[in-house]
Protein backbone atom coordinates (compact mmCIF):
# COMPACT_ATOMS: atom_id res chain seq x y z
CA UNK A 1 0.00 0.00 0.00
CA UNK A 2 1.10 3.76 -0.56
CA UNK A 3 1.87 5.73 1.63
CA UNK A 4 -1.43 8.21 2.50
CA UNK A 5 -0.77 11.86 1.99
CA UNK A 6 -2.17 14.39 4.45
CA UNK A 7 -1.26 18.07 4.32
CA UNK A 8 -3.06 20.47 7.12
CA UNK A 9 -2.84 23.88 7.81
CA UNK A 10 -0.19 23.08 10.71
CA UNK A 11 2.63 21.75 8.99
CA UNK A 12 3.44 25.49 7.60
CA UNK A 13 4.41 28.36 9.05
CA UNK A 14 4.70 32.53 8.30
CA UNK A 15 7.82 35.01 9.46
CA UNK A 16 8.81 38.34 8.57
CA UNK A 17 12.34 38.59 8.12
CA UNK A 18 14.51 41.41 6.93
CA UNK A 19 16.76 41.18 3.99
CA UNK A 20 19.61 41.33 6.12
CA UNK A 21 17.91 37.79 8.03
CA UNK A 22 17.26 36.51 4.37
CA UNK A 23 20.92 36.56 3.61
CA UNK A 24 21.80 35.35 6.93
CA UNK A 25 19.80 32.19 5.60
CA UNK A 26 21.10 31.97 2.61
CA UNK A 27 24.92 32.34 4.17
CA UNK A 28 23.90 29.40 5.92
CA UNK A 29 22.85 27.40 3.88
CA UNK A 30 25.22 27.85 1.36
CA UNK A 31 24.32 29.95 -1.96
CA UNK A 32 25.39 27.19 -3.84
CA UNK A 33 23.28 24.39 -2.95
CA UNK A 34 20.02 26.99 -2.90
CA UNK A 35 20.91 28.22 -7.02
CA UNK A 36 21.78 24.10 -7.91
CA UNK A 37 19.89 23.54 -11.13
CA UNK A 38 18.92 26.84 -11.43
CA UNK A 39 19.56 29.06 -14.75
CA UNK A 40 19.92 32.75 -13.60
CA UNK A 41 17.82 35.49 -14.63
CA UNK A 42 19.31 37.81 -17.05
CA UNK A 43 21.02 40.78 -15.20
CA UNK A 44 18.38 43.41 -16.53
CA UNK A 45 15.49 41.53 -14.41
CA UNK A 46 18.04 41.14 -11.44
CA UNK A 47 18.29 44.15 -11.79
CA UNK A 48 15.20 45.36 -11.84
CA UNK A 49 14.21 42.96 -9.23
CA UNK A 50 16.58 45.40 -6.83
CA UNK A 51 14.79 48.51 -8.40
CA UNK A 52 11.87 47.36 -6.95
CA UNK A 53 12.76 46.61 -3.28
CA UNK A 54 14.04 50.13 -3.50
CA UNK A 55 10.70 51.67 -4.88
CA UNK A 56 8.94 49.89 -2.12
CA UNK A 57 7.12 47.66 -4.09
CA UNK A 58 5.77 45.44 -2.44
CA UNK A 59 7.25 41.65 -2.64
CA UNK A 60 5.86 38.68 -3.26
CA UNK A 61 6.33 36.21 -0.24
CA UNK A 62 9.04 33.14 -0.57
CA UNK A 63 8.11 29.95 -0.07
CA UNK A 64 10.86 27.30 1.63
CA UNK A 65 11.37 23.81 3.05
CA UNK A 66 13.47 24.68 6.46
CA UNK A 67 15.15 21.18 6.75
CA UNK A 68 17.73 19.94 9.06
CA UNK A 69 20.46 20.88 6.43
CA UNK A 70 19.22 23.80 5.43
CA UNK A 71 16.92 25.61 3.24
CA UNK A 72 15.41 24.84 -0.09
CA UNK A 73 13.24 27.98 -1.80
CA UNK A 74 10.42 26.85 -3.83
CA UNK A 75 9.43 29.94 -4.33
CA UNK A 76 11.33 33.06 -5.12
CA UNK A 77 14.59 31.71 -5.95
CA UNK A 78 14.64 34.17 -8.88
CA UNK A 79 14.57 36.81 -6.07
CA UNK A 80 17.42 35.31 -3.97
CA UNK A 81 19.26 35.45 -6.59
CA UNK A 82 19.52 38.68 -7.30
CA UNK A 83 19.08 40.04 -3.64
CA UNK A 84 22.36 37.84 -2.88
CA UNK A 85 24.49 38.77 -5.95
CA UNK A 86 23.49 42.45 -5.70
CA UNK A 87 24.76 42.44 -1.81
CA UNK A 88 27.70 40.93 -2.92
CA UNK A 89 28.72 42.97 -5.73
CA UNK A 90 28.67 40.73 -8.19
CA UNK A 91 25.43 42.50 -9.97
CA UNK A 92 26.09 45.97 -11.09
CA UNK A 93 22.38 47.15 -11.48
CA UNK A 94 22.01 47.64 -15.07
CA UNK A 95 18.61 48.45 -17.62
CA UNK A 96 16.90 50.60 -14.29
CA UNK A 97 13.71 51.46 -15.34
CA UNK A 98 12.20 54.32 -12.51
CA UNK A 99 15.23 56.01 -11.58
CA UNK A 100 17.76 54.92 -14.03
CA UNK A 101 19.81 57.96 -13.47
CA UNK A 102 20.33 57.21 -9.68
CA UNK A 103 20.77 53.33 -9.64
CA UNK A 104 21.99 52.89 -13.50
CA UNK A 105 25.75 51.24 -13.03
CA UNK A 106 25.28 51.08 -8.70
CA UNK A 107 27.00 47.77 -7.15
CA UNK A 108 25.67 47.49 -3.14
CA UNK A 109 29.33 48.78 -2.25
CA UNK A 110 28.97 51.97 -3.95
CA UNK A 111 25.38 52.89 -2.74
CA UNK A 112 24.90 54.97 0.23
CA UNK A 113 24.59 54.36 3.73
CA UNK A 114 21.11 54.85 3.67
CA UNK A 115 20.37 53.03 0.64
CA UNK A 116 22.36 50.24 2.20
CA UNK A 117 20.21 50.17 5.51
CA UNK A 118 16.78 50.79 3.49
CA UNK A 119 17.75 47.31 1.16
CA UNK A 120 18.97 45.62 4.45
CA UNK A 121 16.07 46.18 6.31
CA UNK A 122 13.17 46.01 4.27
CA UNK A 123 10.84 43.47 5.25
CA UNK A 124 10.07 40.33 3.99
CA UNK A 125 7.15 37.44 4.00
CA UNK A 126 8.76 33.83 4.20
CA UNK A 127 6.51 30.60 4.42
CA UNK A 128 7.87 27.47 5.66
CA UNK A 129 7.15 23.67 5.38
CA UNK A 130 7.37 22.68 9.09
CA UNK A 131 9.60 19.21 9.78
CA UNK A 132 7.81 16.08 10.09
CA UNK A 133 5.81 16.01 6.50
CA UNK A 134 7.48 12.77 4.29
CA UNK A 135 9.32 12.93 1.38
CA UNK A 136 6.19 12.36 -0.50
CA UNK A 137 3.92 15.04 1.24
CA UNK A 138 6.79 17.30 0.43
CA UNK A 139 7.23 16.39 -3.50
CA UNK A 140 3.35 17.32 -3.55
CA UNK A 141 3.35 20.64 -2.15
CA UNK A 142 6.62 21.28 -4.55
CA UNK A 143 4.87 20.68 -7.84
CA UNK A 144 1.70 22.90 -6.33
CA UNK A 145 3.90 25.86 -5.90
CA UNK A 146 5.59 25.67 -8.93
CA UNK A 147 5.00 27.61 -12.28
CA UNK A 148 5.60 24.16 -14.89
CA UNK A 149 4.74 20.81 -14.11
CA UNK A 150 7.43 18.98 -16.19
CA UNK A 151 10.26 16.67 -16.00
CA UNK A 152 12.79 19.36 -15.73
CA UNK A 153 10.65 20.40 -12.58
CA UNK A 154 9.96 16.86 -11.24
CA UNK A 155 14.05 16.26 -11.43
CA UNK A 156 14.34 19.68 -9.38
CA UNK A 157 11.71 18.41 -6.42
CA UNK A 158 13.27 15.09 -6.70
CA UNK A 159 16.55 16.10 -6.17
CA UNK A 160 15.93 18.47 -3.11
CA UNK A 161 14.00 16.02 -1.60
CA UNK A 162 15.87 12.50 -1.94
CA UNK A 163 19.23 13.33 -2.85
CA UNK A 164 21.16 10.38 -2.28
CA UNK A 165 18.81 8.16 -4.54
CA UNK A 166 18.12 10.83 -7.14
CA UNK A 167 21.49 10.98 -7.54
CA UNK A 168 21.83 7.11 -8.87
CA UNK A 169 18.94 7.87 -11.58
CA UNK A 170 20.75 11.43 -12.93
CA UNK A 171 24.28 9.30 -13.18
CA UNK A 172 22.26 6.67 -15.18
CA UNK A 173 20.37 9.28 -17.29
CA UNK A 174 24.13 10.88 -17.63
CA UNK A 175 25.33 7.42 -19.10
CA UNK A 176 22.40 7.01 -21.24
CA UNK A 177 22.46 10.75 -23.20
CA UNK A 178 25.79 12.27 -22.19
CA UNK A 179 25.42 14.88 -24.62
CA UNK A 180 22.31 16.59 -23.39
CA UNK A 181 20.17 18.27 -20.65
CA UNK A 182 19.14 14.70 -18.66
CA UNK A 183 16.03 15.70 -17.07
CA UNK A 184 13.50 13.73 -19.85
CA UNK A 185 16.01 10.26 -19.21
CA UNK A 186 15.75 11.11 -15.67
CA UNK A 187 11.96 11.06 -15.74
CA UNK A 188 11.34 7.89 -18.51
CA UNK A 189 14.10 6.01 -15.94
CA UNK A 190 12.10 6.70 -13.50
CA UNK A 191 8.52 5.58 -14.81
CA UNK A 192 10.47 2.51 -16.07
CA UNK A 193 11.03 1.94 -12.16
CA UNK A 194 7.78 1.99 -11.88
CA UNK A 195 6.86 0.28 -14.71
CA UNK A 196 9.35 -2.74 -13.52
CA UNK A 197 6.63 -3.66 -10.43
CA UNK A 198 3.93 -3.26 -12.52
CA UNK A 199 1.95 -5.95 -11.47
CA UNK A 200 1.77 -4.38 -8.06
CA UNK A 201 -0.45 -2.30 -8.49
CA UNK A 202 -2.88 -4.60 -10.66
CA UNK A 203 -5.32 -5.84 -8.24
CA UNK A 204 -5.53 -2.07 -6.54
CA UNK A 205 -8.62 -0.73 -6.29
CA UNK A 206 -7.77 2.82 -5.44
CA UNK A 207 -6.09 5.62 -7.54
CA UNK A 208 -2.83 7.20 -6.83
CA UNK A 209 -1.02 9.78 -9.07
CA UNK A 210 1.57 8.31 -10.90
CA UNK A 211 4.25 10.54 -8.93
CA UNK A 212 2.96 9.39 -5.92
CA UNK A 213 4.08 6.08 -6.39
CA UNK A 214 7.74 6.66 -8.44
CA UNK A 215 8.54 8.60 -4.65
CA UNK A 216 7.31 5.76 -2.99
CA UNK A 217 10.03 3.28 -5.11
CA UNK A 218 12.63 6.18 -4.16
CA UNK A 219 12.16 5.84 -0.77
CA UNK A 220 12.29 2.27 -0.31
CA UNK A 221 15.27 0.80 1.86
CA UNK A 222 16.40 -1.65 -0.74
CA UNK A 223 16.40 1.37 -3.27
CA UNK A 224 20.30 1.35 -4.46
CA UNK A 225 20.37 -2.60 -4.97
CA UNK A 226 17.11 -2.04 -6.99
CA UNK A 227 19.35 0.33 -9.23
CA UNK A 228 22.55 -2.22 -8.72
CA UNK A 229 20.03 -5.05 -10.12
CA UNK A 230 18.03 -3.58 -12.99
CA UNK A 231 20.42 -1.09 -14.41
CA UNK A 232 22.13 -2.05 -17.36
CA UNK A 233 18.30 -3.45 -18.39
CA UNK A 234 17.06 -0.32 -18.08
CA UNK A 235 20.07 1.52 -19.99
CA UNK A 236 19.65 -0.72 -23.08
CA UNK A 237 15.89 -0.50 -23.36
CA UNK A 238 16.50 3.55 -23.05
CA UNK A 239 19.45 3.63 -24.99
CA UNK A 240 16.92 1.51 -27.96
CA UNK A 241 13.76 3.82 -27.63
CA UNK A 242 15.47 7.23 -27.27
CA UNK A 243 15.76 8.03 -31.12
CA UNK A 244 12.03 7.26 -31.51
CA UNK A 245 9.69 10.32 -31.92
CA UNK A 246 6.29 10.15 -29.73
CA UNK A 247 3.77 12.74 -29.43
CA UNK A 248 2.82 11.99 -25.88
CA UNK A 249 5.35 10.99 -23.05
CA UNK A 250 2.73 9.06 -21.95
CA UNK A 251 3.25 6.92 -24.84
CA UNK A 252 6.99 6.59 -24.35
CA UNK A 253 6.79 5.61 -21.00
CA UNK A 254 4.25 3.27 -21.40
CA UNK A 255 6.37 1.79 -24.69
CA UNK A 256 9.55 1.90 -22.32
CA UNK A 257 7.74 -0.53 -19.93
CA UNK A 258 6.68 -3.05 -22.38
CA UNK A 259 10.13 -3.10 -24.07
CA UNK A 260 11.91 -4.01 -20.74
CA UNK A 261 9.75 -6.72 -20.05
CA UNK A 262 9.46 -7.82 -23.42
CA UNK A 263 13.71 -8.18 -23.90
CA UNK A 264 13.19 -10.53 -20.58
CA UNK A 265 11.62 -13.11 -22.83
CA UNK A 266 11.74 -12.54 -26.66
CA UNK A 267 15.27 -12.06 -28.92
CA UNK A 268 12.79 -9.92 -31.67
CA UNK A 269 11.21 -7.00 -30.03
CA UNK A 270 8.26 -4.51 -31.77
CA UNK A 271 10.05 -1.17 -31.92
CA UNK A 272 8.27 1.77 -29.44
CA UNK A 273 6.39 2.74 -32.39
CA UNK A 274 4.94 -0.79 -32.81
CA UNK A 275 3.88 -0.58 -29.33
CA UNK A 276 2.21 2.47 -29.17
CA UNK A 277 -0.07 1.60 -32.21
CA UNK A 278 -1.23 -1.28 -30.37
CA UNK A 279 -1.74 0.77 -27.22
CA UNK A 280 -4.01 3.52 -29.18
CA UNK A 281 -5.52 0.22 -30.77
CA UNK A 282 -6.76 -0.78 -27.23
CA UNK A 283 -7.79 2.22 -26.25
CA UNK A 284 -9.70 3.34 -29.18
CA UNK A 285 -11.92 -0.20 -28.43
CA UNK A 286 -13.04 0.93 -26.01
CA UNK A 287 -14.09 5.07 -26.50
CA UNK A 288 -16.54 4.98 -24.08
CA UNK A 289 -14.10 5.18 -21.44
CA UNK A 290 -12.58 7.82 -19.80
CA UNK A 291 -8.39 7.63 -20.24
CA UNK A 292 -6.74 8.12 -16.88
CA UNK A 293 -3.11 8.17 -16.56
CA UNK A 294 -2.74 7.18 -12.53
CA UNK A 295 -0.36 4.71 -11.88
CA UNK A 296 -2.95 1.83 -11.60
CA UNK A 297 -4.42 2.52 -14.85
CA UNK A 298 -0.45 3.31 -16.01
CA UNK A 299 0.53 -0.33 -14.60
CA UNK A 300 -2.70 -1.98 -16.55
CA UNK A 301 -1.86 -0.71 -19.81
CA UNK A 302 1.63 -2.25 -19.55
CA UNK A 303 -0.37 -5.82 -18.94
CA UNK A 304 -2.74 -5.41 -21.09
CA UNK A 305 -0.29 -5.06 -23.84
CA UNK A 306 2.00 -7.43 -22.71
CA UNK A 307 -1.01 -9.85 -22.65
CA UNK A 308 -1.57 -9.01 -25.97
CA UNK A 309 1.93 -10.13 -27.11
CA UNK A 310 2.34 -12.89 -24.95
Amino acid sequence: MLEKLNIQYSDFRSQIMTVEELLYHINRTGINRILSRYRHASNEQRSRLIESIFLSIPQMPFFIDDTREGWIVIEGIERIDAIYSFCSNKLPLTSTYFKTGMYEGKTFSSLSLFEKTKLLNTKVEVYAINHGLSGNERFGIYMCLKSRIDSATASWCRSRIYPEEYALVESLAKRISPRIKTDVIENRICHLLLGIDYQRYLCSDDKHHIDNAINSILEKPDFRERMERHSNDIETTISRNIHYPFIFSKDQFIADSVSYHLRQRYDKLPTPLEIVDRYRQIKGQDRDKKIEFNAESFCRSIDIILNSYI
